[in-house]
């Protein structure tokens, strides 16, 4: 009869089988009568290292949900749910409200907002960016400007990822994040952010005039950067215009790296293209 239900012990071993259609109300029974057998032979099971680290995480977790608070622990778990790819912006938030405002700026706590600020809306990333100038001498510009990029880079894809249209406001929100964000090279990232939401969002002709916007900076480009976007352009904008200056930014990827064969194709399949 199916399905069939098969419970393993963490040694692979057999614990219990049934089959059978079953309700969600039937399948929570069967869980909870699997667990009370589990407990049982707990004595018996021979726990892998990976095992066991992660049964010490499930119950890291099991001391948060009962209410334990304490600094030390939530600062802990945040790197535990951080290293286990679990959602971690509550307990950052937790701890960061535990402590207070006037810790801060302490050095000991620094480098915990430094490592957690990757989400606009997190706490973590109002602190940094309110006291960017404090992050900067603790740390360096760069690593807090990659922090705060990384950040509004998530928030730029997610909303990108939330509608099948370019909004107006989308675009308003991702203009004043990074107006409140301080970065220094403010008016390059906006343009950045902009292409990285229209090529989200697949609206082609608007990503090509922000391309060209961004590569109009005259800052000096990484070759990488410009095959991606020379590939985009190929694939996807049809201007012979356009396309023109994709072969323009492939010439100067070749010319950074000639050593690289995916430029090179990259650049020959547009003159193809071009005809």
């Amino acid at each position: 009869q199916y399905p069939v239900y098969l419970f393993l012990n963490p040694n692979g071993e057999l614990l219990y089988k049934d089959n059978g259609f079953k309700t969600p109300a039937d399948l929570m029974v069967l869980a909870n009568k699997v667990l009370g057998l589990a407990e049982q032979h707990e004595d018996e099971v021979k726990f892998e290292p990976a095992v066991t680290e992660y049964k010490e995480f499930f119950d890291y977790l099991q001391q948060y949900r009962n209410g334990n608070k304490q600094p030390d622990f939530l600062r802990g778990l945040a790197y535990k749910m951080r290293e286990y790819n679990e959602l971690y912006q509550v307990v950052v938030d937790d701890y960061l409200t535990i402590t207070g405002p006037q810790n801060y700026l302490n050095p000991s706590e620094s480098r915990f907002i430094l490592d957690f600020a990757d989400n606009v809306h997190s706490m973590a990333y109002s602190i940094l960016t309110t006291n960017r100038n404090f992050f900067v001498s603790q740390f360096s510009k760069a690593e807090v400007d990659k922090t705060i990029e990384k950040a509004i880079r998530q928030f730029v894809v997610s909303l990108a990822n939330a509608g099948n249209t370019v909004s107006a406001p989308d675009l308003k929100q991702i203009s004043e994040k990074i107006r409140l964000s301080g970065l220094s090279n403010a008016g390059v990232c906006e343009i950045s952010m902009k292409m990285l939401y229209y090529e989200k969002a697949e609206k082609w002709d608007e990503y090509a005039n922000a391309a060209v916007a961004f590569l109009g900076t005259g800052k000096e480009q990484q070759p990488e950067l410009l095959d991606n976007i020379a590939w985009n352009f190929m694939q996807q904008v049809a201007q012979p215009e356009m396309l023109q200056k994709a072969q323009l930014w492939m010439q100067e990827a070749i010319n950074q790296k000639p050593a690289n064969f995916k430029y090179g194709e990259t650049c020959a399949e547009l003159m193809y293209t071009v005809g």
